[in-house]
């Protein structure tokens, strides 16, 4: 008599997650902790939005922890995902130090002053700013790898006012990151960091995204380094709402 074989939790959620990978057309390989996405050189947050989804849809299903992080690993974009154990860190040294939270917030506010001091007159208000200072903050801060605060994924960042389709009625504030390579970050976590910014933007490991290039944010020496030997960090742009009032 043939035996049926039960799949286990991680068997199961392994199984849909490639299901929907192959929905999407994506290519995707099992690791010992799970599976990975191969990415393109450009995806938009719709992309991560639908793997996200689907991660915590599985993770219900299949009643087992479903964890999806964004990284580069050499010249290729990557959604890693842990099936049925959390990433080991370290929970009491999670929290950032309140000098690098004052130190972070000096620089995205001298950012925003310079950005604001160099547009033409009341081209920027205040609640746009307000989304802007609050996006920057909370991206430089809490994007971290596994080590926490001491492993910071955000390797630079900037602010333009510049229009990104001609449907735009005016400029908006665009932000952009840098994150550094072969950092992996929560999708989770940078969608709770982007918030209103969420909407839409575009993630590359390209030179250049949505007009934002190494002109505008050129790499740190770091950066420059680490993409020397192959190694390409992460590119995001996305811009606040023209209303400002999310």
């Amino acid at each position: 008599m043939a035996t049926t074989t039960t799949k286990t939790p991680k068997e199961q959620a392994i199984e849909t997650l490639q299901g929907v990978a192959k929905s999407l057309g994506y290519e995707t390989k099992l690791t010992s902790v799970g599976l990975q996405l191969i990415l393109p050189d450009v995806i938009s947050f719709g992309t991560l939005n639908v793997w996200n989804k689907s991660c915590k849809d599985v993770a219900a299903s299949a009643k087992t922890t479903v964890e999806d992080m964004l990284v580069s690993q050499g010249k290729k974009l990557v959604l890693a995902t842990r099936i049925g154990a959390k990433r080991a860190r370290d929970d009491d040294g999670n929290a950032p130090s309140q000098k690098d939270l004052d130190d972070v917030q000096d620089k995205v506010e001298t950012l925003i002053s310079k950005v604001i001091g160099t547009s033409p007159k009341d081209s920027i208000n205040k609640s746009e700013a307000d989304v802007a200072k609050r996006v920057l903050e909370k991206c430089t801060a809490l994007l971290l790898g596994p080590s926490g605060p001491t492993e910071k994924a955000v390797q630079s960042f900037g602010i333009f006012q510049k229009k990104l389709a001609s449907s735009d009625p005016r400029p908006r504030l665009v932000l952009a990151l840098r994150l550094n390579a072969g950092i992996p970050v929560s999708v989770a976590v940078l969608k709770s960091c982007l918030g209103s910014c969420w909407e839409d933007g575009a993630i590359t490991v390209s030179d250049s995204v949505s007009g934002v290039d190494a002109v505008q944010l050129p790499l740190t020496a770091e950066g420059e380094a680490s993409r020397e030997h192959g190694n390409l960090p992460i590119l995001i742009v996305t811009s606040v709402s023209p209303s400002g009032s999310k």
